[in-house]
Parts: C-alpha cells; sequence; structure tokens
C-alpha cells in the first residue's frame, strides 16, 4: 500500500489500516519514509528543514536524522524585515516539503534560501495538487506547495511519491513484484494509474476520489485512449466492487 500523504509515518498508518485489513508494517509505504530513506541512501548526514508535518519528522527520527522547521511559522512584522534578519542554519543539507497547513511566506523564505546552496537535496514528498475535497471547496494538495518553493528557489524537486522512479524502483525491488502479476489499484489517474503503467502493472481506477467517470470517459474518446498512458486497464465504482467480484468468481 503506498501512501501520499506525509502527514502519515509508517506507525500512524498502521494503526486505522489493522482496523479494517490484515496488512503489516513492511506493506506499508508512506512518501515521509521514501524521504528519510532517500537521505539515508545518499548517507546524509546533515539537518532537514521540513515543509511539513511530523510525518516526517518522526520517519527522520527514525533514522537519526536531524531536522527543524515542522509547526507554525507564521508572519510577523515586515516582510523586508524577515528576508533582511533571517540568518540559515548552517548545518542544513536538505528542504524537504510535504503537506504543510501550516504554510507561510516565512517558510517560503527559509526554503528558497536553503535551496540557493545547490548542494542542499530538495525533496518533493508527491506531487498531488489536490485533494479529495468533502464537498465542492478547493482541497489543495502537497503539490501546490512544492511547485510554490520552486517557483522561489528556481530549483526542482526530487519527487519521491507516487508515479516517479523512485517509489517504483523502491516498492519493485523490496517486494520482488512481478509486473505481470501485480495489480495497481488507485483513485488518480495521473498518479496511481501512471504509476501502475510505468511499472508495467496492470491498473484498476476506483471512482471514489480525484479522477471521476467524466474524465475518464473523455480520455477513452481523445484518440481513441490508445496513446494516453493514464487510462486504465480497469475501472469500478468502488473498491467494494472488486472483492464483490473476487469472491462471486
Amino acid at each position: 500500500m503506498c501512501r501520499p500523504y506525509p502527514r502519515w509515518s509508517f506507525k500512524h498508518s498502521l494503526i486505522p489500516l489493522t482496523s479494517f485489513y490484515l496488512i503489516a508494517m513492511d506493506e506499508i509505504v508512506c512518501t515521509s519514509f521514501l524521504a528519510a530513506m532517500y537521505l539515508k541512501e545518499k548517507k546524509f548526514d546533515k539537518k532537514a528543514y521540513i515543509v511539513g508535518t511530523a510525518g516526517i519528522a518522526n520517519e527522520l527520527n527514525d533514522e537519526g536524522i536531524k531536522h527543524c522547521g515542522v509547526g507554525p511559522d507564521p508572519m510577523e512584522g515586515d516582510e523586508v524585515d524577515l528576508v533582511t534578519n533571517f540568518k540559515p542554519d548552517p548545518e542544513v543539507g536538505a528542504v524537504i516539503v510535504g503537506f504543510d497547513k501550516f504554510f507561510s511566506f516565512p517558510k517560503l523564505v527559509k526554503a528558497a534560501t536553503y535551496l540557493q546552496d545547490p548542494t542542499v537535496h530538495f525533496l518533493g514528498t508527491n506531487c498531488d495538487t489536490e485533494r479529495p475535497s468533502p464537498n465542492t471547496n478547493a482541497f489543495p494538495g502537497t503539490g501546490c506547495f512544492i511547485t510554490t518553493i520552486e517557483s522561489a528557489s528556481n530549483r526542482k524537486a526530487v519527487m519521491l511519491g507516487k508515479p516517479e522512479p523512485f517509489l517504483s524502483e523502491y516498492i519493485t525491488k523490496k517486494y520482488g513484484l512481478i509486473p505481470e502479476r501485480t495489480l495497481m489499484i488507485g483513485d488518480n489517474c495521473k498518479t496511481d494509474i501512471l504509476l501502475g503503467k510505468r511499472c508495467g502493472f496492470k491498473t484498476l481506477l476506483v471512482l471514489t476520489g480525484i479522477t471521476t467517470q467524466g474524465d475518464v470517459d473523455a480520455m477513452n474518446a481523445s484518440n481513441g485512449g490508445s496513446k494516453d498512458v493514464t487510462i486504465p486497464d480497469y475501472y469500478a465504482n468502488e473498491l467494494g466492487d472488486v472483492l464483490k467480484m473476487i469472491t462471486s468468481s
């Protein structure tokens, strides 16, 4: 199971999931965990500035990686004073950007300032620009924060989550997946389904999240659907329908 939102660590993801499914700790991959694994592979020994939640911090703690930045950092006083008086921490060697409900101008200034140093790693947890909304209001996702910092720093983040190579290589190697016997299930064609296609998996879209039936119909109508790699092989109204098909076959 690949969870895109870095507000959760492994342990926090496991708690609600075990209430409904038989699932083990090492069967969950969170983007917060991927951030820690990326830095571990790089033998990172400095401090990470986090624009994100405690989920990222918890995973870094587990790997003994120092960090700062989590939590509110509100704008106080004049913006020119902020830019003038900010003193970058010389220990910071990475900027990690995830979903951050406390995102602010001070965080933008600090992240972009650290990223002026080309040796500082720039990691984005996931590229989702929107999240499922409980109504018709917009619910911006992590990708919005990442693109803002990319623009301010003139840097491009290394993306860790779906559908990027770091995740696909990690899960394929870790679990020894056989592509032709693997089914990728998700609710977003631009991330979940695209990841599955890039890995050579069969793909199934559930219509309970970002991508709608109308989106699927539009993709199929465009060029006959033959060239769009985000079109799923199968789709279902909800995950429960898949279980019904399995049990009835």
